[in-house]
């Protein structure tokens, strides 16, 4: 400590400054590790529970109970876009084991928490923001029960979904928005495409299984 008394030369000022600028890189740095590694882990909770094969009812405490906390920490961190997109994805959790009146409105819900991602980060989770919104814009009823609109479903899919996409969530999401359209066999063709894609994020058993599941389910009623 009485080194530090000393008066500093003007070099010794420049190091202490580059020490204070390297410092305050890490430590974000490690805030932004904590912060994917925490919404992952959310979204990875929000996967086992929905492919646990838990009753529907038990599922729907499950996810209603993580919801909490996961909002709990967006509280904390409301400059996170992750942490928006985390809560979106579990409340459309939530929403599935919902009846047929409450479901829609808390999938309402959850467009509005993916919408206040985009407005922080356009390019969220590398655009599954983007995808993730679009799908819920194909799927979603329309006015005046829900928000769905085909034309923003497309212009949001058309910007992340490529013709040879490897993620398997944005070839289910343009599925589905096909699906919407009554587009059959252009769906079936996709659904095909998503059973082959070998990209998910975030990348965890769980959550391959969750749309493989999925597309498993579709590709046989499709």
């Amino acid at each position: 400590m009485i080194l530090w008394k000393a008066s500093f030369v003007k070099g010794d000022a420049k190091y202490l400054q580059c020490c204070i600028a390297v410092l305050l890189t890490l430590c974000a740095t490690a805030s932004t590790s904590s912060a994917d590694s925490k919404t992952d882990s959310f979204i990875d909770q929000y996967a086992q529970i929905t492919i646990s094969g838990e009753s529907e009812r038990r599922r729907g405490q499950l996810l209603g109970e993580l919801l909490e906390e996961a909002v709990s920490y967006r509280e904390l961190n409301p400059s996170n876009a992750e942490a928006w997109i985390a809560t979106a994805r579990i409340r459309f959790g939530v929403a599935n084991t919902q009846g047929v009146l409450r479901g829609p409105r808390t999938m309402t819900q959850s467009h509005d928490d993916v919408e206040s991602a985009l407005a922080l980060d356009e390019n969220v989770l590398g655009g599954f923001g983007k995808a993730f919104l679009g799908y819920l814009y194909a799927v979603l009823p329309g006015w005046p029960v829900g928000v769905g609109d085909v034309d923003k479903a497309e212009e949001l899919l058309g910007q992340v979904v490529g013709d040879d996409e490897p993620n398997i969530a944005y070839n289910y999401f343009y599925a589905m928005y096909l699906i919407r359209l009554q587009r059959f066999e252009d769906a079936y063709k996709r659904l095909l495409m998503a059973k082959n894609s070998n990209t998910v994020l975030p990348d965890s058993p769980a959550i391959r299984s969750l749309y493989q599941n999925e597309v498993e389910k579709l590709l046989v009623s499709v």
